[in-house]
């Protein structure tokens, strides 16, 4: 088993200016805290599966607060979430193109719907991290 401590001060307007020019995408942090995570993983079990869940708690958190872009990391990959609307439009050119110059990502597109409330809304389903939920396109 692999225990993994992450700790790390709150993201400040620094950390982000080394990433945003602020002159060409300006930017005001409106909520910050410090993270402390701690987990424990056994490598026998499949972490892909805990990384997909997360990642759909994650995403679906940010939809239903309406979070405009959003990111974590593990280990070498960043992940950056962003919805599509935002990421279309056209003052969001310059961040888009700083995005994949710099750090050359894989685009995926997923779609999430809504969960209907139907059934037992208890646990993550009453949560915001259980609001919405992917889809395939052809759905």
């Amino acid at each position: 088993a692999i225990s993994v401590e992450l700790e790390g001060p709150p993201i400040t307007r620094d950390h982000l200016e080394q990433i945003l020019d602020p002159k060409r995408h300006p930017f005001q942090i409106t909520n910050r805290g410090n993270l402390v995570q701690r987990g424990h993983f056994d490598p026998a079990k499949d972490k892909d599966c805990f990384f997909q869940s997360f990642e759909t708690r994650f995403t679906s958190y940010m939809i239903e607060k309406e979070i405009s872009l959003a990111f974590y990391y593990v280990g070498q990959d960043v992940n950056i979430l962003m919805p599509t609307d935002i990421w279309e439009r056209a003052e969001s050119a310059n961040l888009r193109e700083s995005i994949i110059g710099m750090l050359s990502p894989n685009i995926k597109e997923v779609y999430y719907l809504q969960n209907n409330g139907s059934g037992n809304q208890r646990g993550v389903k009453g949560r915001d991290c259980g609001a919405w939920q992917p889809s395939s396109k052809e759905s």
